[in-house]
């Protein structure tokens, strides 16, 4: 992940309903596939959901 110039890494989620979601200092969200990967590759940071 890239955000601020920092690099750093962070463990991805996929739930049964295809909500993906990142543990960044917290839990947060990308939303649901497809359009979680297109915000992913995109470079979108995610939602704060925790």
């Amino acid at each position: 992940m890239l955000a601020g110039e920092t690099h750093s890494w962070t463990n991805l989620g996929l739930d049964e309903h295809g909500e993906m979601y990142a543990v960044i200092d917290g839990l947060a969200t990308f939303g649901r596939v497809p359009q979680a990967l297109d915000r992913l590759i995109l470079g979108h940071l995610p939602l704060d959901i925790s």
